[in-house]
């Protein structure tokens, strides 16, 4: 049986767990038997489709892309057209006319900048982003991670503010949070020598500790981009050119140590195409990539990636009435 969670809840500024401050653990709420991104056909040939292509018609390139928890509002790093540039567009699921909006840019967008890599927090309270935005003013030579949070009064997205405590003069984009708030985005703080790569910083006493680089066999001379962290950190996804073009990759956490084991290629999703940008939907039930400028996705128990189900022993009893 395919496991699910409920997604535990994060808020920040501090990125605490609500049930923390209310000093007991809220109810978790019932779930569906499976999850459903309305408007959709589930893909049934076991190969990547083409998701939502009525939305990303034309001239546009979309990266990365994002599902609000209900999955009923999505955000994606868009380019309208080559005279364009890319940043943060959004789409709703209209239930009244069971149709998603056209793509619009973010009401946090701002003229003339780049806001990218977006990732909705688990209760769908924060957006996290990258953004050249401030970058003369707070000497930051190139992109940093941004944040903003929903405003309920005012029905928007508050002003975005940077992570000073993550962000470095080098480049640090694609954040990704853990269901426990740890951090994970790729950074070029090392310089050319060592390319690009991944980062995690831990989420202790409502604060960010200094990042580090992932221990284990994860990182290379060449470039690590594009993380996602599995909710309970068991996995993590990502892009690299290790082999010449950008080609995703996986990699499995060791509990007992900590460490990373030695990432693998998603053979089932590679081809001579760039494949970079993974995402997981809010359950985890789904995979997004993109290829070619185009997002696709798939079942993630078509992706090739270990989910961790256990076989019954071979040498294990049968229940009783078990034929």
């Amino acid at each position: 049986m395919r496991r699910t969670r409920t997604p535990a809840l994060v808020l920040t500024l501090a990125f605490v767990p609500a049930f923390l401050l209310a000093g007991c653990e809220e109810p978790a709420p019932e779930e569906p038997e499976g999850e459903v991104v309305p408007g959709t056909e589930l893909p049934e040939t076991g190969e990547p489709e083409a998701f939502l292509p009525q939305l990303f018609d034309g001239d546009g390139e979309a990266r990365r892309i994002a599902l609000a928890p209900d999955n009923d509002e999505l955000f994606v790093q868009y380019r309208p057209g080559p005279d364009s540039e890319p940043s943060l567009h959004t789409s709703r699921w209209d239930p009244e006319t069971e149709t998603w909006s056209p793509l619009e840019p973010a009401t946090i967008v701002e003229e003339g900048e780049e806001d990218l890599s977006p990732f909705v927090s688990h209760d769908g309270q924060y957006l996290l982003f990258s953004s050249r935005r401030g970058h003369e003013e707070a000497q930051i030579a190139d992109e940093s991670i941004w944040t903003t949070r929903w405003d309920p009064a005012e029905e928007d997205w508050m002003e975005p503010w940077p992570l000073p405590a993550v962000n470095t003069v080098s480049w640090d984009g694609a954040p990704s949070l853990a269901a426990n708030a740890n951090l994970y985005f790729s950074s070029f703080r090392e310089g050319p020598a060592a390319g690009r790569d991944i980062y995690m910083a831990p989420f202790v006493d409502a604060s960010w500790e200094l990042p580090e680089p992932l221990q284990g066999e994860v990182n290379t001379s060449s470039d690590e981009v594009d993380p996602w962290i599995s909710l309970e950190e068991e996995f993590i996804l990502f892009a690299s050119d290790r082999e010449g073009q950008l080609d995703l990759y996986v990699s499995y956490r060791d509990d007992a140590t900590g460490e990373w084991s030695e990432a693998e290629p998603l053979e089932a999703l590679n081809t001579e195409a760039d494949e970079h940008s993974p995402t997981l939907s809010p359950r985890e039930e789904f995979l997004f990539f993109n290829r070619d400028n185009e997002i696709l996705w798939l079942p993630i128990e078509e992706s090739g990636i270990d989910l961790g189900e256990e076989e019954p022993a071979a040498d294990q009893e049968a229940p009783a009435g078990a034929q």
